[in-house]
């Protein structure tokens, strides 16, 4: 009996390919960009709220981010950002690895990918640790189901717990260093440090035809600002002095793919960063921020 069953759905097989047209069994062939954006928040052009104190000069802002405003006035909307807020160097690799969208368009990109990762391989890990801080020490609301693994309501539930460690009688920078302390940022910065060659080497396996920008990460913490947050800022730095010495080390090794350091940038220009703490601990940079680092990205493509 199975013999003559085996043969009966071979040949169905071979006439349902045979009638079946063509376009039913083609992978979809996606547009291809000249531009192709990936990362963080960052990248997405996510901005404070409110702008902070002393923030740059008022009328150079644009409306756009870094990425809009390439899309607008150098690639005439030839170009697509597949960047979204919360996204870390896990998050990316994957991407790169096994989801067709992100794969295809690298793959068909015609001039250049940026990419802008690295921030929240510390932040995500930080605004963990505050979480668990909030529900241990204060008792708060535990975030609904949904928005636990929501990067802007995870924001919102950190600036919420420091308006309510300002209204008790901990201190802030007592709290901060602690959570700093859970969070465990020193294994951050490592597991980046591993990821990061294989995001540039599993790019340029894609496409070796074009050129890639690689960001370097910025510390949200300016170094003009409050002594007490100092600590916390040399902490940062020292980790960000690791983790951007990776992605350096990583433009370094290859023709096309090129530095964008806008650590050094943000450094030399106050205002770059929303974060103002307590009023305003959004670590985003501001419109002044992101048209900084358009102009670090501008000349490439003049």
């Amino acid at each position: 009996m199975k013999r003559k069953i085996i043969p009966f759905l071979m040949a169905m097989i071979f006439w349902v390919g045979m009638v079946t047209p063509a376009y039913a069994w083609s992978w979809p062939t996606p547009e291809s960009y000249s531009l192709v954006s990936l990362g963080d928040s960052t990248a997405v052009g996510t901005r404070p709220e409110a702008e902070p104190i002393d923030s740059g000069p008022g009328e150079m802002y644009y409306e756009d981010g870094y990425f809009d405003l390439l899309e607008s006035y150098h690639f005439n909307d030839d170009a697509i950002s597949l960047a979204v807020d919360g996204k870390d160097s896990q998050d990316i690799l994957r991407d790169l690895w096994i989801d067709f969208t992100t794969r295809s368009n690298v793959r068909n990109a015609k001039e250049a990918v940026i990419l802008n990762v690295g921030g929240n391989d510390l932040l995500g890990r930080v605004m963990d640790a505050a979480y668990d801080y909030a529900l241990t020490n204060f008792n708060m609301a535990p975030l609904k189901k949904k928005d636990l693994n929501d990067y802007n309501a995870k924001l919102e539930y950190f600036q919420d717990l420091v308006d309510t460690i300002e209204d008790s009688e901990v201190e802030l920078i007592d709290a901060l260093n602690t959570i700093i302390e859970d969070a465990n940022l020193v294994e951050g910065a490592l597991l980046f440090s591993l990821r990061y060659p294989s995001i540039v080497r599993t790019m340029r396996r894609l496409n070796r035809d074009v050129d890639f920008y690689v960001l370097t990460i910025f510390n949200p913490i300016p170094q003009t600002y409050d002594p007490d947050l100092e600590e916390i800022r040399m902490q940062l730095d020292n980790l960000l002095e690791i983790m951007n010495g990776v992605i350096e080390r990583n433009a370094n090794r290859y023709d096309n793919v090129h530095l964008i350091d806008v650590h050094q940038e943000f450094l030399e220009k106050p205002g770059s960063v929303g974060f103002v703490p307590p009023e305003n601990l959004d670590p985003h940079p501001t419109e002044y921020g992101q048209l900084l680092i358009y102009e670090l990205l501008e000349p490439n493509f003049i």
